[in-house]
């Protein structure tokens, strides 16, 4: 945006803008710290933003300066968001779309915590139930191959008295083929849903028919068969009732949900899905998403359109990528009917304007409003070049240097027992040369005296030493594969400056902070400049203190 433009945005904003007049803002109560073009910041506000600051990490170290900044950011956020609004920036789609989204989502949830709370129990007896049906071993032999054809051919080959696992060490495609296609002994629990249904009723000796298995066609001899594995039972109970309880509630869950189709019932068009269907072809690429506005399901005045319907399929593709297009589609089109009479009762029970439902969504609206306007107007203005990368470069090389580099006097021993020894002679000041010439003609003790080395190079028990070690200090004994090794700081350096090539990025970060920073020093000059902001001043001491 050129220079012009931009003043001319800003300008334009700030006529929109409300003001309120100094006597006025002199009114207001005593908790109130500042008025911004009408908007009152209060403590309870700023106690917010301050709580908000302290979870997202960036108050770690409280003190009344960092307060003070913060504050001040609080000002200078207020500013921006009330610009982006006057611009209209609130009602673009790039921001409005995804808050509603986030909104109707926080109102079913906050519905669903209120009306959801089943009661489930699982009884011994299913536990028990459970551990009969699946908790019998079963191995198999597997051969996979490209076509249904070679399969069939294999598979006649097995009959007739070829040998199955050579023929699948040269022909099979699956992780088992370079063992002759063998598995592992496995319960029957932890069978794959496509080879157990090959081999659940086939016997010790039977092969099965040929069936699809991932990419390829796939047949199975069963190996082995063994009975219940009861002493594993106490083993596995608890993993069983813990799988048997998150059934019941998704059980539970689907049932929910049922009730509030039939109490909110959605109505389908089925003709776009058929043409969202017939689109197979192109499924998940940019021109299947591009969707129109067409209503696809409606409830009450609620709706889904066919762009959010083609989302909500090329999403549940991510959960189970082998699916057929059929299937992810109708679990898309089915999770969206689900989603719409959800929101439907969250709405109609008032979740939709719940006071933490709202108070989320205008804190996102805020940080997208801030987040865009910053993007469009202060870093849209940024540009870069390489005479200033090298300006840079050149007056802060310390910035650019490798890690510090180290000099290193080791002595390596066989046994652990010597090295504290060791250790604790040289910290009591024995000369590293002397201990060598001592121990010059045992075999189990060797030294060495480094060179320079980055420190990086180390491995982490050394590294970690080496962040609080002084020249001449002496490290704690570290296990290595040779040994046990006592090291020493010999010496130490700053790192070499690398070349501009290996910081480039680096370099774009800096300068890009630089402009961003001053950019927006400028931009807040103006919009202060241009606003009228008045500053409780006693109960701003009285927050943060006369040394504020």
């Amino acid at each position: 945006m050129s220079r012009i433009k931009y003043m001319t945005v800003v300008s334009l904003a700030f006529a929109l803008l409300p003001t309120l007049t100094t006597a006025e803002a002199l009114t207001t109560a005593a908790d109130t710290l500042v008025v911004v073009n009408g908007e009152v910041i209060t403590t309870a506000e700023f106690d917010a933003i301050m709580l908000k600051a302290h979870e997202g990490g960036s108050m770690d170290e409280m003190n009344a300066g960092k307060l003070y900044r913060l504050f001040q950011k609080s000002i200078n956020d207020r500013l921006i968001i009330q610009e982006a609004e006057a611009l209209g920036l609130g009602e673009e789609p790039a921001i409005r779309v995804p808050l509603v989204k986030r909104r109707e989502n926080d109102a079913r949830v906050a519905f669903a915590r209120e009306h959801f709370r089943p009661v489930i129990e699982v009884a011994d007896s299913e536990i028990e139930a459970y551990f009969e049906t699946y908790y019998w071993q079963i191995q198999v032999r597997q051969i996979s191959v490209r076509t249904e054809e070679q399969a069939d051919s294999l598979r006649t080959a097995v009959l007739n008295g070829a040998p199955m696992d050579t023929l699948a060490r040269e022909f099979s495609l699956d992780t088992m083929g370079f063992r002759g296609g063998i598995h592992n002994l496995k319960y029957w629990a932890d069978v794959e849903n496509e080879i157990r249904d090959a081999s659940r009723d086939l016997e010790v000796g039977e092969i099965s028919e040929p069936f699809r298995y991932r990419e390829a066609y796939s047949f199975v001899r069963v190996e082995e068969r063994r009975g219940l594995d009861e002493a594993a039972f106490d083993r596995y109970a608890p993993g069983i009732r813990s799988d048997l309880t998150i059934g019941k509630q998704e059980e539970a869950w689907r049932h929910f949900l049922d009730d509030l189709i039939q109490e909110f019932p959605v109505t389908i068009d089925k003709a776009i899905v058929a043409e969202i269907d017939a689109d197979s072809t192109i499924a998940f690429d940019d021109e299947f998403l591009a969707g129109s506005e067409r209503k696809i399901m409606t409830s009450g005045e609620l709706y889904r359109d066919e762009t959010q319907v083609r989302d909500a399929i090329s999403y549940a593709r991510k959960s189970d990528g082998l699916a057929s297009f059929a299937v992810v589609s109708k679990r898309g089109v089915n999770d969206q009917r689900d989603e719409l009479a959800w929101l439907r009762a969250a709405a109609g029970a008032g979740y939709l304007d719940d006071p933490q439902v709202v108070a989320k969504h205008e804190e996102r609206r805020d940080q997208a409003l801030i987040e865009t306007y910053l993007t469009e107007f202060i870093a849209s203005q940024i540009v870069f070049s390489r005479a200033e990368f090298q300006e840079l470069y050149d007056a802060n090389p310390d910035q650019f240097r490798g890690s510090d580099q180290v000099k290193l006097d080791t002595i390596v021993l066989r046994d652990e027992e010597t090295a504290p020894a060791l250790v604790f002679r040289l910290r009591e000041g024995a000369n590293f040369g002397f201990l060598a010439e001592q121990y010059a003609d045992d075999p189990h003790v060797s030294f060495s005296r480094g060179a320079w080395a980055s420190g990086e190079m180390f491995s982490v028990p050394i590294q970690q030493q080496l962040t609080t070690m002084e020249i001449g200090d002496t490290g704690d004994p570290v296990q290595i594969p040779t040994g046990w090794l006592v090291f020493q700081l010999a010496g130490r350096r700053p790192g070499p400056v690398q070349p501009i090539e290996m910081v480039e990025m680096q370099l774009r970060q800096i300068s890009y902070q630089q402009k961003f920073n001053e950019l927006l020093d400028e931009h807040l000059k103006l919009l202060i400049e241009r606003s009228d902001i008045v500053r409780n001043e006693a109960a701003i001491t009285r927050y943060f203190g006369e040394e504020y």
